[in-house]
């Protein structure tokens, strides 16, 4: 059993994603309303929405939309099928159909692509078909290659495959920590070594060192906010990763970075691995720098601004015996443009030494904090009052009160699953502010 289960159980209800339509766009609606004047609203798996119908059509019936132009609301023709076609419950014949009207072969992979396509309830167009068929081996398509590309249309990221790779191997459930480990081992072995690949390597063992530092600050340090040590100890760590690279780029070309501070973002490590990539040719190094850059890719694409309101950093967390990470993600509820700290809820995930995997559930009302710990560890009573007497005067000195701690061991399923990074990542749990 994984106890991560526990925190999709508490909060089942994933924000809907709502999917925008662009002109040229393809997909099945059934119509539930009519209106007058040729208006219809129309319903699909992932949106609702009123539209204008060029013909006049029967409710309660499915049909294949082509989006001819937006304006206050959609302008949509109908796509007519050959023969007795009309209902549009066979998606073989739909899928062909739809290739045929965007000017694509009926090839068996491009059939079964529109088929998962329509499963999903995503609307398609050329520009979809003709990028992300190419990032597909010519056999199945994977359960998680079809995942990425929902991510992609859902948050209208862009159609290239580093985004496509990115968004992928956050299905990966090897931690940060791991692949960090396994690209110093291969730079070890690599050999001769170029500078680019020398500076990685340091910086690899700069972050490990880091890790190790926040652990032990963490261990001795009562905290007295962001200019503790601890904290500042994860700012550099976080810096460090380069997850601000192409944002200091920005700010360089429009002036607004001194050389200085570019040239220290130069020699953090997405930088440093993006030259790897450009110098090396195919080799374990190469594709190693590559799941390392897509991965630290993956979660600055978490922070696309336009799709979801989070600030969400992976920090490699492990050691030698623990490949894990530190997944930190602010999210929701807001008070002038910041997180309402009186009123908020915190889900931590945590893999710990002796109570293993964790789930800690921290409620915020008015600053009465109440905390349920699933775990399956059981803890004595005494040891829980004393753990729960320190807390409560910690949260004293910053103007809370502990209402109670509760332990609570997870219903135990046998269809209990480890969360994806992608899955903490890219599904909103319903009334989080904070995850850990």
């Amino acid at each position: 059993m994984n106890i991560n289960q526990a925190a999709l159980q508490l909060f089942h209800s994933y924000g809907h994603q709502k999917v925008s339509l662009s002109e040229g766009q393809l997909f099945v609606g059934k119509v539930t309303k009519l209106f007058s004047g040729g208006f219809a609203q129309l319903e699909a798996v992932n949106m609702k929405l009123t539209a204008k119908l060029e013909i006049p059509l029967s409710a309660g019936k499915s049909y294949l939309f082509q989006v001819e132009k937006l304006d206050e609301m959609p302008h949509l023709k109908l796509v007519e099928a050959r023969g007795a076609f009309s209902s549009y419950n066979d998606a073989t014949i739909i899928s062909k159909v739809i290739l045929r009207q965007l000017s694509l072969s009926s090839s068996g992979q491009n059939i079964q692509f529109v088929r998962r396509l329509l499963d999903e309830g995503l609307p398609i167009s050329k520009s979809l078909l003709t990028s992300s068929i190419q990032w597909f081996n010519n056999g199945e398509i994977t359960t998680h290659e079809m995942a990425a590309v929902k991510t992609l249309v859902q948050h209208q990221l862009p159609l290239t495959e580093q985004t496509f790779k990115a968004i992928l191997i956050l299905f990966s459930k090897e931690s940060l920590t791991s692949l960090l480990t396994d690209l110093s081992r291969v730079i070890e072995e690599a050999e001769p070594s170029s500078v680019n690949v020398e500076k990685v390597q340091q910086v690899i063992r700069q972050l490990l060192e880091l890790t190790r530092n926040v652990k032990e600050e963490l261990a001795v340090n009562d905290s007295k906010g962001p200019q503790s040590s601890p904290f500042l100890l994860l700012k550099q760590l976080i810096h460090l990763l380069g997850v601000n690279y192409e944002n200091a780029v920005h700010r360089f070309s429009l002036q607004t970075m001194s050389s200085k501070n570019f040239e220290e973002e130069l020699h953090t490590l997405k930088p440093l691995l993006l030259n790897i990539l450009n110098e090396e040719s195919s080799s374990p190094l190469k594709m190693m720098a590559e799941q390392v850059v897509n991965r630290l890719t993956g979660i600055q694409l978490a922070n696309y601004e336009d799709f979801l309101q989070t600030i969400l950093f992976q920090i490699p967390f492990g050691d030698k015996t623990l490949n894990q990470d530190a997944v930190i993600q602010w999210q929701d509820k807001k008070k002038n443009g910041k997180i309402d700290a009186d009123f908020c809820r915190i889900l931590f995930h945590l893999t710990l030494k002796n109570l293993k995997e964790t789930v800690v559930d921290v409620q915020v009302q008015n600053r009465i904090v109440s905390i349920q710990i699933y775990t399956e560890h059981k803890m004595a009573v005494e040891t829980v009052n004393v753990l729960s007497g320190l807390l409560k005067k910690q949260l004293a000195n910053f103007n809370y009160h502990l209402s109670h701690v509760k332990f609570v061991e997870p219903v135990k399923k046998k269809s209990f699953h480890s969360p994806s990074l992608h899955e903490k990542l890219f599904h909103s749990y319903k009334g989080v502010d904070i995850q850990v």
